[in-house]
């Protein structure tokens, strides 16, 4: 059974590990003062505080947080800190054997422990065994009995003095804390629970210039500003995409031009000289970032805003809680823009879905669920270092009550719609890379009579419209010239052309309507 994880045994020693230390961890400062306050000075000094009768050792951290975001990282370099045996197993290999033979799989992992305490034992994926007991599941209740009875073992010979004694530090780590039993989370247990979430600006910033090579320059504030969203894992994917990018770039400039695949140049020694002078640039790391992509955008929790503030219509809108207005006035797009120029993660969840009003109906119990722990959330966000919530709807009067309540979505933010001069500050962020002839005034296009009452998504519609109003005459044209193909632009009159066939998406009575729930609910912008 192997019990340990990048450890280094001889035959007559217990498991230590190689590898990462503190001093390699980026954007962790707040955590690992913790740590060394918390658990590695009262472990390295544990017979002197027995002596003196202080019991506040701790036994047990869980980590928890997003996949990627160094727990297994982090528990190898508490083990290297300290140099003391290090026992290892996954969750999920314990949990997948027959009947019985986990509870004894977990007894036997911990015996060895104890006997070369002190100890870490770092159990990954605990969620695997360690989910909460429920009626009739016999055999996964009887994995977490011995999994509690085992760390209160742990828990007993940390307060022990003799032959006995131990320190046994047990570490956990899981994505998905709120499965696990909440006996294993009681005082003597898992009592500490340290949250590795997705680094900030600074963190990435920090973990780039521990990972990136130190004799080159680089512009680390602006790599973390163009990574949101990035994981440790993903930034180390971002460098090894880097390396591939400049060895490609160094091969390419030796390489011999060959026609066909039989000369082996690889072979040849320019290549190891080539190698011996490769180095990295910001170029290299640029075309990188269009590779890789973040692993949370992949499970589809997270999304990268683009959005500046110069991308979306004009006005000095203040950040808020509740953004509400009419379908198609830019509320998303304004979200975005915040996290964007915040160099914030985004994490965007239709709010009209979770906080519908609640009412006695018993077969909207599910929803009532949902709104109850939105609730729950929002009211312990303060606790919640760097989240920041931002609602945004079309169906403020549908919302629960309770949500905009003091505390909660309590300022609210009307979106309204965009004035002749917001116009053209759209119609020319949406221009950017468009085929736009020179002669067109984008912002007297704005303020034309047919644009009135046109919304973003409806000032996006016209110039689609026109572009393709546009591309369809250089069609016609080009059974006589060419050149019509290669040259076409956007002309007014391509504008003109289609801004009839465009009516608003919001009628005159959904406007008015709108406009009375944002003096109703007190929209703090009118």
């Amino acid at each position: 059974m192997n019990n340990t994880t990048n450890n280094n045994t001889d035959n007559n020693g217990p498991p230590t590990t190689k590898g990462p230390t503190f001093i390699d961890l980026g954007g962790m400062e707040e955590i690992l003062m913790e740590i060394e306050n918390t658990i590695i000075v009262p472990l390295v000094k544990h017979q002197k505080l027995l002596q003196k009768g202080t019991k506040f050792i701790k036994n047990g951290i869980l980590l928890h947080g997003p996949s990627s975001c160094g727990k297994t990282t982090l528990a190898n370099a508490i083990a290297n800190e300290l140099g003391l045996p290090f026992y290892s197993i996954s969750g999920s290999e314990i949990g997948d054997k027959f009947y019985g033979e986990s509870e004894s799989r977990i007894r036997e992992f911990f015996s060895k422990a104890y006997s070369t305490a002190p100890s870490i034992v770092f159990i990954d994926e605990i969620d695997a065994i360690g989910t909460q007991r429920r009626q009739n599941v016999s055999e996964n209740n009887s994995i977490v009995i011995q999994l509690m009875s085992c760390m209160d073992e742990c828990h007993r010979r940390s307060q022990m003095a003799g032959e006995e004694a131990g320190y046994i530090l047990v570490i956990g780590a899981t994505n998905r804390p709120e499965v696990l039993d909440p006996a294993l989370r009681r005082a003597g247990r898992f009592e500490t629970e340290i949250l590795l979430g997705v680094p900030d600006e600074n963190a990435r910033a920090d973990i780039l210039s521990r990972k990136l090579p130190s004799f080159v320059s680089f512009d680390v504030k602006r790599i973390a500003r163009s990574t949101p969203g990035f994981v440790p894992a993903d930034l180390d994917a971002l460098i090894t995409q880097t390396n591939s990018i400049a060895l490609e770039r160094t091969v390419n400039m030796r390489k011999p031009n060959q026609d066909g695949r039989s000369h082996r140049w690889w072979m040849e020694r320019w290549l190891d000289e080539a190698i011996d002078n490769l180095t990295i640039t910001m170029d290299d790391i640029e075309k990188a970032l269009k590779k890789v992509e973040p692993s949370l955008l992949r499970e589809g929790f997270s999304t990268i805003p683009n959005v500046k503030w110069e991308d979306i219509f004009g006005g000095d809108i203040e950040t808020g809680f509740l953004l509400f207005g009419p379908p198609g006035y830019g509320k998303t797009l304004i979200a975005k823009a915040v996290a964007n120029e915040a160099g914030a993660n985004f994490i965007y969840v239709k709010i009209d879905s979770l906080a519908a009003k609640r009412n006695n109906n018993t077969g909207e119990r599910s929803s009532h669920r949902m709104v109850t722990q939105l609730l729950t959330e929002l009211d312990g966000r303060d606790q919640r270092h760097g989240v920041f919530v931002i609602g945004a709807t079309n169906k403020i009067d549908q919302i629960d009550e309770a949500l905009l309540r003091s505390g909660r979505l309590c300022k609210r933010i009307f979106v309204p719609l965009p004035t002749p001069d917001d116009r053209g500050v759209i119609l020319n962020a949406l221009a950017k890379g468009r085929p736009i002839d020179q002669s067109v005034n984008l912002n007297e296009t704005g303020r034309m009579e047919a644009c009135k009452n046109f919304s973003g998504a409806d000032l996006k519609c016209l110039m689609r419209e026109a572009i393709m109003a546009a591309w369809d005459e250089a069609i016609a044209k080009s059974s006589s010239s060419e050149a019509s193909l290669i040259h076409w632009t956007v002309k007014v009159k391509h504008f003109e052309q289609v801004v009839t066939k465009i009516s608003p998406s919001v009628s005159k009575k959904d406007r008015e309507r709108h406009w009375t729930l944002a003096k109703m609910f007190k929209a703090c912008n009118i």
